[in-house]
């Protein structure tokens, strides 16, 4: 499985190569939730709120903001392989606003866990998980954090995004994106 990296807009302040690891470890983790589906790529693709609310209104009609959106895309019918392919895009910007309101209340949480816990969330779509009702979102978070446990057992959650405090304070001054 390849894993590809692309950051834009505020995206630009994730670290490439300790999100590709992490986004390897996420895919290793979708790969034992969905052991009939091979993966060929997925991309991951950091973005800020502009580009986050475009993508969403393109896609879903709405002209809101969301943290994570994921697509899995099925093999073509003629097609030999049955490998998939599959694309996360992850808002940045998003984690760094929440890590300033709710999540400095609770202990040990930082932007960086809150952008992996992202990650893990477009992660668990593309295995065919659905939040859309409370179980669904249960069973979903409950999946999501015990893979953040791992990662953070492995030390893979810190130093996600670069700068932390200086890129936020960048942020509030231009008013976003």
């Amino acid at each position: 499985m390849e894993i590809e990296i692309r950051r834009i807009g505020k995206g630009k302040y994730v670290r490439a190569n300790t999100a590709r690891r992490l986004a390897v470890f996420f895919a290793e983790q979708l790969s034992r939730e969905t052991p009939g589906v091979k993966w060929e790529t997925i991309s991951v693709v950091f973005v800020g709120d502009l580009q986050m609310r475009e993508l969403y209104k393109r896609y879903f009609g709405m002209n809101d903001v969301s943290d994570v959106i994921s697509f899995a895309y099925r093999p073509m019918p003629l097609s030999k392989g049955v490998q998939r392919d599959g694309e996360i895009i992850v808002n940045v910007e998003r984690a760094l606003k929440l890590n300033d309101s709710r999540l400095q209340k609770i202990d040990g949480w930082s932007s960086d866990k809150e952008l992996a816990l992202y990650l893990a969330h477009g992660f668990d779509h593309l295995a065919g998980y659905d939040d859309s009702d409370s179980a669904g979102r249960r069973r979903m978070r409950a999946r999501e954090l015990r893979w953040l446990r791992k990662a953070s057992c492995l030390g893979m959650l810190a130093g996600l995004i670069r700068t932390t405090s200086a890129v936020h304070e960048k942020s509030l001054e231009n008013g976003g994106d």
